[in-house]
């Protein structure tokens, strides 16, 4: 998809919500599709593997709640 965010950066998403590198790659990918007005694919909405949850979880801003950003 994207390069949003560096490797770095995405591996202390990762470490900060307890994710794998995967989940935290499609976190970045869904807050980028988010903010550039874009839809989200169809088949990322009803996937269940890790890239598919993060991304939805950067979309939709699935941060458990809280109001900061993931890093």
């Amino acid at each position: 998809m994207n390069m949003n965010l560096s490797n770095e950066v995405r591996r202390k998403i990762a470490q900060k919500m307890s994710w794998n590198r995967l989940r935290a790659q499609g976190c970045d990918d869904g807050e980028f599709y988010k903010l550039s007005g874009r839809n989200i694919p169809g088949c990322i909405q009803s996937g269940l593997d890790e890239y598919s949850i993060g991304f939805r979880a950067g979309y939709y801003d699935l941060n458990d709640g809280d109001s900061d950003s993931y890093i």
